[in-house]
This record gives structure tokens, C-alpha cells and sequence, in this order.
């Protein structure tokens, strides 16, 4: 999203794909993002189960689920 280089759908369905894939091994996610936010949230709030820790350099919105 910062660097706009990937278009956002495209790093969305990866990023989807990653958390997935975390919630099946059991893994935790650790995300680093900028200017994304919003899109960030709606996409963990759409998986079914994870952990880990989420921080926004935008507004430091920490959370752990």
C-alpha cells in the first residue's frame, strides 16, 4: 500500500492467503503496515481464527486476537 508498486487487490489475496495458511498450522501472524489499516482489519476480521499482533505505523493500533 505505501510504496503503491502492487495493486491492493493483489497484495490483499496474498496477504489472505498468508493468514489462511497461519490459522491452519496454527501459526502467529505479525503485521507491519502503513496506510492500510482499514483494509488490514476487514480482512483479519474475515478469517476465521489467528493470532498475533497487528501494529498500523499510521495510527499504532496494537491488538492481539
Amino acid at each position: 500500500y505505501y510504496w503503491k508498486k502492487v495493486a491492493h487487490e493483489t497484495q490483499a489475496r496474498a496477504f489472505r492467503a498468508q493468514l489462511e495458511l497461519a490459522a491452519e498450522i496454527d501459526k502467529p501472524v505479525i503485521i507491519h503496515s502503513r496506510e492500510a489499516a482499514p483494509d488490514v482489519v476487514a480482512l483479519l476480521e474475515s478469517v476465521q481464527s489467528y493470532t498475533g499482533n497487528f501494529r498500523d505505523y499510521t495510527f499504532m493500533f496494537i491488538n492481539s486476537g
